[in-house]
């Protein structure tokens, strides 16, 4: 009975991740990025420019997903 508790929680949190995820990542969230880009894009040079892009590519919101998703599975795994 324990493990059932434990699995409705589970599928309640993921439920209200999607929720939030896709409340921020529509032109809102990608707005943002797409803000700081420009400022560093402006002040700096093309290497510190490529490199905001990749830490950028990173914390989007898609990736961040999917890392929630596999250290989920991970745990659910393990247990």
């Amino acid at each position: 009975m324990k493990n059932k508790s434990i699995l409705i929680i589970m599928f309640i949190s993921i439920i209200v991740f999607f929720s939030i995820t896709f409340i921020f990542t529509g032109e809102k969230g990608t707005n943002y990025d797409q803000n700081i880009v420009n400022w560093v894009y402006d002040i700096s040079t093309t290497t510190i420019v490529k490199i905001m892009n990749v830490i950028s590519l990173i914390g989007a919101s898609e990736v961040i997903l999917f890392i929630t998703l596999v250290i989920a599975a991970l745990f659910v795994l393990k247990k």
